[in-house]
């Protein structure tokens, strides 16, 4: 079970870390993309707090 869940959060790092990539060159990043990620890492608050930190930003 561990080396299943390490396996599956390598594998979540490299889509981020090629997704940063993309971002970095303009591609947007959608909400509907965040909550899968964190669907998948079972992080439902992170999303939360990320949600609110991009519209505190937003609104300046």
């Amino acid at each position: 079970h561990l080396s299943t869940d390490y396996c599956n959060l390598i594998s979540i790092t490299m889509e981020l870390v090629e997704t940063l990539q993309q971002a970095i060159v303009g591609k947007t990043i959608t909400n509907e993309y965040m909550d899968n990620v964190c669907s998948r890492l079972g992080i439902a608050r992170l999303r939360e707090s990320m949600a609110n930190a991009m519209e505190s930003a937003r609104l300046g």
